[in-house]
């Protein structure tokens, strides 16, 4: 178990997190920031900036505490900063508002007790048995008991801090189907389904709202088809039967209007332009591709020639610009007679109209002779090829000022920019890599048949499909959702394999040598298992979810953790890619931001508030899919792909609404964003996710409060703390861990 401690000083802050298992304690990880408070003091007073800084890293620090594994508690002590101030209580206050963290104000002999135990100037704690280490804390103090106390608490306490980690969540019983979302802000609303399923994926890919009409666009590559369905009648807390307005068949259309096409891969609407744009890739894996312009209606208006295999497009705000990001794959390998085509982004430039559009077909020829550089800015490159055909885009962003547009190189793991004022490429970065042995960023590597997270010695290559652009504070970020993806093209593939030392157990690696840009020494695998928040200027890591992902999902569902679309054991994907994050989309809803990020695999829509995105929070998890179902008709919605988040001005319900499209089910979820009460705060009061019918045992209810634990309940409540366990075995259903309760949680009393 861990536990968090941050001292709150008048220079610095620092946290550091304790592993605090089997009886030990060691220091596991620390982090320190210069927030000089004692320059924000004037005539004893500290001012309201100095608060507010505080509360900034606070919150910052909180976190990064996050991303550990069974983190119990944070604790916040002040010392200077607050004890000697004439505000002091103003202060207290205003920072237990803003972080939900309650600063213990330490006195001057306090403070010297918990610095001389490495708690507080992180001098590296001696490790070994807890109850040694208290009783030398307590002779070299000459027995302070009321500090021993302090410390003693931090030590043994399992009660999680308000607005911290998965708050409410509870496993789910075997096969279990739940319509309730973790934290209860995300609603189940309806489904509209294409009554097509394919366990490879692409029959309800993309979707696409129109406010005009209130009407949905749904791209179905499966069915060579654009799906118009209306949402118009949708009503909050009232199930309805969605229907297909209409069916467009893409080969018809391609054939009546003098184009020939393929796959059929994406869909934009332009409330506008008064116009949808489709993606059609061409007949062949080497041909170039169409953007299909049609009216609201489905009737044919233009059509312009793109790259080669245009896999995304979007239109810009205005409606002046058409984009598609062309993957130009080498899908017949590398092998003699093989193509290889260029990679590249078509804009369709229709502001003087689409009689007189101008098309551009941007392409990395220009990188061909820079290989060195990108190689030193972090980009991934196969051996003996020009960038030129070996990048291949995946997926664009558009900054929210129309400047730039931003274009996810998966298999490079880089991000190029494009000055779209210029209509040029403007720089080509890579994002590096994850340090899978840092406690953050523990995995489920093992398919061992178990939930565990991990510290591991490899690398997570981050190689992102879907990214998103957003302006915050006057700066722009990039948001990723880090899939992975290999190559296999007919005898050729990149994977390679690794055994864990002492095991027999194996996960799927980048292949170093088919790569420049890798550390021959290290291991590396696909994807990261998580989102990130990058900063568009730079490319440097801002925030990433760590292995929130995992350890989410394991707690729900310990059962089918880590499962696939048709395999629900449990650690099918472990070995692999795990979750695999697959689409991420922002939106702001009252005043706030959040990120939306489908999880491919397991299933379900995450949910992050990112008003702040160094110290991005978890704020809901929903899965509607059915694990025990007997194939992939009967086990709901699988393959969560494409999200669109309608705005609550353009929602038929009057309140936001978050579409997902399933590739593999071919269902389109609909889930409502529920209204947030006046003083909320930015994580919700938790709601338990599967309660058990009261029974006679039960004489009430005690909802958790922070700082509780089960003894500290059971002492309160019934008079002796040793009843604990009674509470426990009431709450099996909602209570995973008896060391793991959560703010707000409803328990059922004895």
């Amino acid at each position: 178990m861990n536990y968090a401690v941050i001292d709150l000083g008048s220079n610095s802050m620092r946290l550091s997190v304790y592993d605090c298992t089997d009886g030990g304690i060691k220091r596991s990880f620390t982090k320190k920031e210069i927030v000089g408070l004692a320059g924000y003091v004037t005539n004893g007073v500290l001012d309201a900036t100095g608060i507010e800084k505080a509360c900034m890293v606070l919150n910052e620090f909180k976190g990064s505490a996050a991303r550990f594994v069974d983190v119990a508690e944070i604790r916040l002590f002040a010392t200077a900063s607050l004890r000697n101030i004439e505000n002091r209580d103003d202060a207290v206050r205003i920072i237990t508002e803003k972080t939900a963290l309650v600063p213990d104000v330490l006195e001057g002999d306090e403070e010297a007790t918990l610095g001389f135990a490495g708690v507080l100037h992180f001098d590296e704690c001696e490790s070994g048995n807890s109850d040694t280490l208290r009783m030398s804390i307590q002779y070299s103090i000459h027995k302070e008991i009321k500090i021993l106390k302090k410390l003693t608490s931090f030590i043994v306490a399992l009660a999680l801090t308000a607005g911290f980690g998965l708050a409410g969540a509870s496993a789910l019983a075997a096969g279990a189907y739940s319509e309730k979302s973790v934290n209860g802000r995300l609603q189940y609303l309806d489904s509209y389904s294409t009554g097509i399923q394919n366990e490879d994926g692409g029959v309800a890919e993309i979707v696409k709202y129109n406010s005009d009409n209130r009407k949905m666009y749904l791209v179905n590559g499966a069915a060579q088809s654009i799906d118009i369905v209306s949402i118009a009648d949708v009503v909050s807390g009232t199930k309805s039967s969605l229907t297909l307005e209409k069916r467009l068949d893409a080969a018809k259309l391609a054939a009546d209007n003098g184009f020939t096409c393929g796959d059929i891969t994406s869909v934009d609407v332009s409330t506008v332009g008064k116009f949808i744009a489709v993606a059609f890739q061409g007949a062949e894996y080497n041909d170039n591709g169409f953007i299909l312009i049609l009216d609201y209606d489905g009737n044919y208006i233009r059509h312009f020639e793109a790259g080669v295999q245009p896999d995304m497009i979007i239109v810009t705000k205005d409606g002046n610009l058409i984009l598609t990001a062309d993957e130009g794959e080498p899908r017949e390998g590398y092998g003699m007679g093989a193509v290889d085509p260029k990679g590249s982004v078509t804009i369709v430039d229709i502001s003087g109209g689409f009689a007189s559009a101008e098309v551009s077909v941007l392409d990395f020829t220009g990188f061909d002779d820079s290989i060195e550089q990108l190689l030193a800015d972090k980009v991934l490159i196969k051996p003996d090829t020009l960038p030129s055909t070996d990048f291949e885009p995946e997926y664009i962003a558009l900054s929210e000022d129309g400047r730039y547009a931003y274009v996810s190189l998966q298999e490079a793991n880089a991000i190029a920019t494009i000055d779209l004022a210029t209509k040029e490429i403007a720089s080509v970065k890579g994002l590096g890599f994850k340090e899978h042995s840092l406690a953050e960023n523990a995995l489920d590597a093992l398919k061992d048949k178990a939930f565990k997270l991990e510290t591991q010695d490899i690398w997570g290559v981050y190689m992102p499909d879907s990214i998103v652009a957003v302006s915050i504070g006057g700066t722009n970020y990039i948001l990723t959702a880090n899939e992975g993806d290999a190559r296999e093209w007919n005898d050729y593939d990149n994977v390679g394999s690794h055994t864990f030392d002492g095991t027999d157990y194996k996960i799927d690696t980048v292949r170093n040598s088919e790569w420049l840009g890798l550390d021959a020494d290290k291991i590396y695998t696909f994807g990261a298992r998580s989102f990130s928040i990058w900063n568009a200027a730079t490319m440097e890591l801002v925030y990433d979810s760590g292995s929130d992902f995992e350890r989410i999902t394991g707690e729900l569902y310990p059962e089918y953790f880590n499962s696939s679309h048709t395999k629900t054991e449990l650690d099918s994907r472990s070995g692999k890619k795990g979750p695999e994050p697959e689409e991420v989309q922002v939106a702001r809803i009252d005043g706030r931001i959040y990120a939306f990020v489908s999880l491919e695999r397991i299933g379900g829509v995450m949910v992050y508030d990112i008003t702040n995105p160094a110290a991005a929070t978890f704020y809901d998890y929903i899965n509607v899919r059915k694990f025990d179902g007997a194939d992939i008709a009967s086990g709901g919605s699988l393959g969560p792909e494409g999200i669109d988040v309608i705005s609550a001005a353009n929602s038929p319900t009057g309140k936001p609404i978050v579409l997902v499209a399933n590739e593999v089910s071919g269902i389109v979820d609909l889930f409502e964003f529920a209204e947030v009460a006046a003083g909320d705060t930015a994580v919700p009061k938790p709601v338990p996710v599967n309660p058990a019918e009261d029974s006679n045992t039960v004489s009430g209810t005690y909802t958790v409060k922070t700082g509780d634990s089960l003894s500290k309940i059971a002492r309160s409540q019934l008079g002796s703390s040793n009843r604990w366990g009674e509470i426990y075995e009431l709450n099996k259903d909602i209570i995973k861990n008896p060391s793991m309760i959560f703010p707000g949680q409803v328990l059922r009393m004895p």
